[in-house]
This record gives C-alpha cells, structure tokens and sequence, in this order.
C-alpha cells in the first residue's frame, strides 16, 4: 500500500473508528513512531472531535425524523388511514436510530404507534403484523 493510502486509511481508522494508535500500528503493520507524527501533523485530534460532534448532531437529526414521521402515522392511524410509505419510512429510521449507542427512544415509538393503530380500531393481529412486519419488532 502507497503512503499516502496507508495514511488515509489510518486516519480514517483512528478519527472515524475510534481505534487507538496502538490498534491502528498494529492492524496497518505501522510503527508508532510514524503514527505519532501523522496523528500530530494532521491534527487528527481535531478531526477526531469534529467527527463525533458531526455524528451526534446527525443522531439529534434523526430523532427528530423519526418523531415527525411517528406524529403523521399516528394521525392516519387515528383517522383509520395507513400509508406504508410512511410507515416503512419511520421503520428505517427506528432502524437508524436503534443502531446508535442511546436506543431509548425507538421502542417508545414503536408502542405508540402500536397504541394508535389499536385504538383506531384494528385488531390485535394487525397491530401484532404493523409491529413485526412493518417496524420489525417481533410481538
């Protein structure tokens, strides 16, 4: 692998994957002496930080997805109306969402919008089939 790949690929691993130098050296077959002085010449501490101030505020994002697309289910559900667009919609974003560290949130939504559609008169077959095919929560 040329330098300048060797470099990129360490970084990434150190910034965007939180390894230790120690565990970048050792899975790149780089000395620390080098790892050190790229980690200081590129400032990846900066870019360290940076990367995971970008990746909270894009989990914040999502949580506000995911509680703007649960609002308009639960209307169309207390109106007796389903979209799946919608619904498969606020699936993939639980789905984003549970696989970020914080997951209290989605199963919150997931039994709300399991409340709703059971209030808007289905039943408890349909509501068990919306939760484990179309939000992927088994009943």
């Amino acid at each position: 692998m040329k330098k300048a790949a060797l470099y990129e690929e360490a970084r990434q691993l150190y910034v965007e994957q939180g390894m230790t130098l120690a565990d970048v050296g050792k899975s790149l077959q780089v000395s620390p002496t080098t790892l050190v002085a790229w980690k200081k010449d590129g400032d990846w501490e900066a870019d360290r930080r940076a990367y995971l101030v970008e990746r909270g505020c894009l989990r914040d994002v999502l949580r506000k997805i995911v509680r703007k697309l649960a609002e308009h289910v639960l209307d169309e559900l207390n109106r007796g109306e389903c979209d799946p667009q919608r619904i498969h919609a606020l699936r993939s974003a639980l789905t984003g969402l549970a696989l970020e560290p914080s997951r209290i949130e989605a199963p919150a939504v997931v039994e709300e919008v399991a409340s709703a559609a059971k209030a808007s008169g289905l039943t408890d077959e349909v509501v068990a089939t919306i939760k484990e095919s179309i939000l992927g929560v088994k009943a």
